[in-house]
């Protein structure tokens, strides 16, 4: 099944990124087309040389920067000009190991609002079973939980999210304040209302992607780690071709990551990006896709008919602003595919933006100081230095001055019909006009769904390994 010949290997299937999404299509393509092999690139090492890597709330420890790609933004004007953290995990497991370890799906109208845009097969219905599929949930007594949504038989170990002491007085005051109390609600597709969420972890040892790897022993699958991809190698395709697509995807140039030694890995069958919402359209434009006027300022050759890669970050309340208006970017810095991008992200340069985020942090502070819940615990701000905003106008200045990232980019590989200009993918995740090339992670969401993106990730890798598998059996 794996080939060797002039430094140069060959496998059938060659996965980028060994991430959320990418270590769930690897597995599910091994295990699909046992007679198929799958190569799994990484950048980084493996999560077992990740010390705090299955510690739930690693991710309030601090960056670890030998373990992070180390991004940040360029200054973003509507936050006073701050220059934001951009955190990606760069280790087998991806920001399923680093994250807050949330698992919430996002509403029904996010994923039916997405098929409603061109892209068929991903509505709420369609994606369910996709969601499930990666999931093993264990109840907890105290939960009431919907079981009809839950998986039973995945990799990934989930459990309602531990209480905290003060949780049920702070859903106690939501509920006072006029939210129905909803408790499974954030797998249920629901979006309004109060309730429990579900975290990736059980009995105190997180769950991540690369669990999709290790309890998985067939010899079909190769996890190679430390190889770091520099571009696709694409060919002129055969004009008979059946996609009618002009180019066609046959490998990738990589380099190993602590040497710099060069090395060329071909797929037979088919190549899947899944370097994340920054690294796939990297690699993308690297490999001559993307906008032709970036691609000529950076001194990279193109021949594809280009498209716009673009992408659009005591107790603590959260209020996250979910449905930007406003829409960053992902460009290139150099010509050397080993420099970090630059990101902009864009954010609060919308008026509306700045106006949603600020009203929910007014509501979030009254709930929590007149609500029956709390309103005798919660006593003021922290420290008790400062005062909190009086009227939404101050919310504003707030919203601005502290506003900061979640860590959820998407959109960068934007999947839309062939009428859409900035798209980059279609609803099978088809890079246009290039066969055998497919992108597999939330950069090709065309919307951020309200919620942790997540579980969105995990269920990208299920549909995508299903959607090749369900071509290649046509194929044959």
């Amino acid at each position: 099944m794996t080939q060797e010949k002039d430094d140069i290997i060959t496998y059938d299937y060659i996965v980028i990124g060994g991430g959320t999404s990418g270590a769930v299509a690897a597995r599910r393509l091994a295990e699909g087309d046992t007679n198929s092999s799958v190569c799994l690139l990484e950048a980084g090492p493996s999560h077992e040389e990740v010390i705090h890597g299955r510690i739930p709330g690693n991710w309030l420890l601090g960056k670890e920067k030998s373990h992070d790609w180390n991004y940040d933004t360029v200054a973003q004007k509507g936050c006073n000009n701050r220059i934001i953290s951009a955190p990606r995990a760069r280790f087998l497991g991806g920001c399923s190991a680093i994250n807050g370890t949330l698992l919430i799906r996002g509403t029904k109208a996010d994923y039916d609002r997405i098929a409603a845009m061109g892209n068929p097969g991903w509505s709420w219905e369609d994606m369910l079973p996709y969601f499930k599929a990666s999931e093993t949930f264990h109840p907890a007594e105290w939960h009431q939980s919907d079981l009809t949504v839950h998986g039973t038989s995945g990799p990934l170990h989930t459990e309602p999210y531990p209480h905290a002491p003060i949780s049920e007085k702070v859903i106690e005051s939501f509920i006072d304040s006029g939210f129905e109390y909803k408790p499974d609600m954030f797998v249920r597709g629901d979006y309004e209302g109060v309730g429990h969420a579900v975290r990736t972890a059980y009995k105190g040892i997180r769950s991540t992607s690369a669990d999709f790897i290790l309890h998985y022993e067939k010899t079909n699958l190769t996890v190679r780690t430390g190889i770091y991809v520099d571009r696709i190698i694409l060919e002129k395709n055969n004009v008979n071709n059946k996609e009618k697509r002009d180019y066609k995807a046959v490998g990738v140039e990589a380099h190993y990551d602590a040497t710099g030694q060069s090395i060329i890995i071909k797929a037979r069958k088919e190549i899947i990006l899944s370097a994340g919402a920054y690294n796939s359209p990297m690699v993308l434009m690297y490999s001559g896709i993307g906008p032709a006027e970036h691609l000529i300022e950076m001194g990279i050759s193109y021949e594809l008919p280009h498209n716009p890669v673009e992408g659009e970050g005591g107790i603590g309340l959260y209020v996250l602003l979910c449905g930007p208006q406003a829409r960053g970017t992902v460009r290139l810095s150099s010509k050397d595919p080993t420099c970090k991008p630059i990101i902009d992200h864009a954010y609060l340069e919308n008026d509306l933006d700045v106006a949603v985020l600020a009203e929910g942090c007014r509501i979030g502070h009254e709930v929590l100081m007149k609500g029956r819940g709390t309103k005798n615990i919660v006593v003021g701000p922290w420290p008790k230095t400062i005062s909190h905003p009086k009227d939404l106008a101050d919310w504003k200045k707030h919203v601005r001055a502290v506003a900061s990232t979640c860590f959820h980019p998407c959109g960068t590989c934007k999947m839309a019909p062939d009428t859409d200009p900035m798209g980059v993918v279609d609803n099978q995740l088809r890079v246009r006009n290039v066969e055998s090339l497919r992108v597999a992670d939330v950069s090709i969401l065309p919307l951020i769904n309200n919620g942790h993106t997540q579980a969105p990730a995990y269920a990208i890798g299920e549909k995508l390994a299903h959607m090749v598998l369900q071509d290649a059996t046509v194929a044959c």
